[in-house]
């Protein structure tokens, strides 16, 4: 098996950013990395797998590149109120933990919308945002999200939702490889050599034979042993700071960190065939 590439071929999961063979990385269960070959959307309907909440083809326009840069306030504002009935997903958790100042949660209850919060002073303004089921703050989020000063706080919100396709798309294929360990015959015409990947170590495997739990783990603490120019957060997912679309190997091995001046966090919990995640960049 393919351990680990000195070069960049992690996949990004942003289409135009990776080459047709990009690798999804993962930790084997006797430690290290394995390179796995990523699961085509054929595979992923197969084992009816889908986790997006938000697609490119809807953040693309409101933020056209991974580095959150020129964004368009107006359509993200039309997101925002679009999914304000959201109660998880990329939009809640950029409302919830990107924009408290905005945004919280309705008090005594799980599991409902956010909504915003009671007053938000903007400068010698003042938003009542208890009337009118809070519309009346839409104005305010806008005026605060358009002044000049902004543009560094917008560029991060798009970051995020960027960041959110990315992970979403990394929990699709660390589920899909569970459900192949978990099908008596897998698809090989369907799922490809992925398959043949996960029935290899499965045979290897001298502990928890039956868990195919493992086969849903992103590369964990073992993230750095791929080359210098291949950054992972503990999910997988791998961030240019200036993405240049793949059109070769070597544009590939050109990309670096997206994220600095800050952290991707990310916590993940694998419990039977889910795997939930939460990744916040402070």
């Amino acid at each position: 098996e393919e351990v680990v590439s000195k070069s960049c071929n992690a996949c990004t999961f942003w289409p135009e950013y990776d080459t047709k063979d990009c690798k999804v990385y993962g930790e084997l269960h006797t430690g290290g990395l394995i390179a796995y070959d990523r699961a085509s959307e054929t595979c992923l309907d197969y084992y009816n797998v889908q986790v997006e909440s938000i697609t490119l083809e809807t953040l693309k326009p409101i933020f056209p590149t991974p580095d959150g840069e020129g964004g368009n306030v107006e359509l993200l504002i039309d997101l925002l109120r679009d999914e304000a009935d959201a109660t998880s997903g990329a939009v809640y958790d950029l409302k919830r933990y990107s924009l408290p100042r905005f945004f919280r949660e309705p008090p005594g209850t799980e599991d409902q919308p956010l909504i915003f919060v009671e007053t938000i002073q903007l400068g010698i303004t003042r938003f009542d945002c208890t009337n009118n089921n809070g519309n009346d703050c839409w104005p305010a989020l806008r005026e605060y999200l358009s002044q000049p000063g902004s543009a560094g706080e917008l560029s991060i919100l798009g970051r995020r939702l960027w960041h959110a396709v990315q992970h979403e798309k990394e929990v699709e294929q660390q589920t899909v490889r569970m459900s192949i360990c978990q099908d008596k015959v897998p698809s090989q015409t369907v799922c490809g050599n992925l398959v043949t990947q996960i029935e290899n170590q499965w045979r290897g495997m001298t502990t928890g034979i039956d868990n195919c739990d493992l086969f849903g783990l992103g590369p964990g603490p073992h993230k750095g042993q791929l080359g210098g120019e291949c950054r992972l957060d503990q999910g997988g997912g791998w961030y240019p700071l200036h993405p240049t679309p793949a059109t070769s190997a070597a544009a590939v091995t050109r990309r670096s960190s997206l994220v600095t001046g800050g952290r991707m966090m990310m916590m993940m919990m694998v419990t039977g065939a889910m795997i939930t995640w939460l990744g916040v960049v402070v």
